[in-house]
């Protein structure tokens, strides 16, 4: 086996390009580096120790060439990112903030579009919870087993499944047909698992069994589950008058007779139009599409973070996790590097964490603290913690 392969997740390392991000040099990204060996690659992160590591989906002939058609790429990975800053998350109004750059407004959450004066810049705190990591995997499921196998006729050996080492999941498609798509091609299946312009309106009106295939399928279970138990609170969703609402409700006995029958299809019925039926089924595709970082499987310049390493913001394994194991899965125990010591340190305010099986926190500020070695490494590389100063050790 390749041994980078077998020891990072990674084939061909010499034709992959690297970029570092470092501790006393923040925000400030090393690119356009290479490595013969994994060997190589080791010992730079041995001597550098970089706050994050990163790699290209791609494969170069020249990898370290400072400009894009100088590396002259051959091939690219076909990357799918579920991270849980894109997914819907009822816990972040518990532990994540934001401030505007502009103002100073701050704010629970995810941070507005816009702020109150006009800005939208932002900085943003996320936070890690138990609800965050399982909703980006379930997600993550979810897009295996509902859209890459039954769709695209992808097989669990076909894909790797990595945990970023923070809040998501990458997956790898390793079929080698994928690597050699165009990045037009690489849009069409992103446009796909986004439910963009599907041209739903006239399938779910023709005889046909919507219960088979693809979108169509999807929808046909989307349809049954609104008509089933239809209220006006289950319709205040979708904005459509009250009247067009209540014609629904009338006849979603008829809607159901007609998706339940083989072929399937919803009946026309008259005060019902064509746009309404429209903004139901755009409103429902975007519940059910596929919650993805779009341009990370579109952008074949992009690097990703290296398989193995540290991140740098939880101290945690970005590890490839088996898909047999991956329901079983538990980042806060089976991605911690650090398992053995304590560290004493001063805390700042944050919520509580989890770090194996023991709950730390929330701390108000000023604690100081033994902490084992993963729940330091973690609080320290949040920046929740600092260690002592030397007069604050006596």
């Amino acid at each position: 086996m390749n041994e980078g392969k077998r020891l990072t997740g990674l084939d061909h390392i010499g034709n992959r390009e690297f970029g570092f991000f470092y501790w006393d040099k923040m925000g400030m990204m090393q690119r356009h580096l290479s490595f013969l060996s994994v060997v190589e690659l080791q010992n730079f992160l041995i001597e550098r120790a970089p706050q994050h590591a990163y790699v290209s989906a791609a494969y170069y002939h020249s990898p370290s060439a400072s400009s894009m058609d100088e590396k002259d790429s051959y091939a690219c990975n076909f990357i799918i990112d579920i991270d849980a800053d894109h997914l819907p998350l009822t816990c972040q109004k518990d532990h994540d903030t934001y401030k505007c750059k502009e103002c100073g407004s701050k704010g629970k959450g995810a941070p507005p579009a816009r702020c109150k004066c006009g800005s939208t810049r932002f900085d943003s705190k996320n936070w890690i919870c138990d609800n965050c990591l399982d909703v980006a995997k379930s997600e993550t499921q979810r897009v295996i087993e509902d859209f890459l196998i039954p769709d695209f006729g992808l097989s669990k050996s076909d894909m790797l499944v990595k945990f970023s080492g923070n809040r998501g999941y990458h997956i790898e498609v390793m079929a080698e047909d994928y690597k050699y798509l165009e990045q037009r091609e690489r849009q069409e299946i992103v446009d796909y698992l986004l439910g963009i312009d599907l041209n739903l309106d006239q399938a779910l009106f023709i005889k046909k069994d919507l219960t088979k295939y693809g979108w169509q399928r999807r929808m046909h279970a989307a349809f049954l589950d609104l008509f089933q138990n239809i209220s006006m609170e289950k319709l205040g969703k979708f904005s459509i008058q009250k009247p067009v609402k209540n014609k629904l409700i009338n006849y979603s006995t008829t809607f159901l007779q007609g998706l339940s029958k083989n072929p399937s299809k919803l009946k026309s019925v008259s005060g019902i139009s064509q746009k309404t039926w429209s903004i139901l089924s755009n409103k429902l595709v975007s519940e059910i599409n596929a919650k993805i970082d779009a341009p990370v499987s579109f952008d074949i310049k992009r690097l990703l973070r290296l398989p193995s390493s540290l991140h740098g913001k939880t101290g945690l394994i970005a590890i490839p996790v088996s898909l047999d194991f991956l329901d079983r899965f538990d980042p806060l125990k089976d991605a911690i590097a650090f398992k053995r010591g304590e560290i004493y340190l001063v805390m700042r305010k944050c919520p509580e964490f989890r770090m194996m099986d023991c709950i730390y926190g929330p701390y108000e500020g000023g604690e100081k603290v033994n902490l084992p070695m993963a729940a330091a490494v973690f609080a320290l590389s949040k920046r929740i913690a600092e260690l002592p100063k030397r007069k604050q050790l006596k």
